[in-house]
């Protein structure tokens, strides 16, 4: 186990053995933390999306720049 594991480790079973309210008050200040939040979604969007093929950015550019001629 690598030192960012083990410090999640720690982190993940302090959170587990607070009380509910408290565990309540520690999610509900992540979500209120919109850098965290901007994180979460970038991981979510990541998650989904995995399995996308991928494509070389210059197609998505011009792809993206003949569609907003477009419209």
């Amino acid at each position: 186990m690598n030192v960012i594991d083990a410090k999640a480790d720690v982190f993940w079973m302090a959170f587990k053995g607070l009380p509910k309210k408290e565990k309540q008050s520690v999610v509900e200040r992540l979500l209120t933390d919109t850098e965290f939040m901007d994180d979460l979604i970038d991981i979510a969007t990541l998650e989904l999306r995995c399995d996308e093929p991928s494509r070389p950015l210059n197609e998505y550019i011009a792809q993206k720049a003949n569609y907003q001629s477009h419209h």
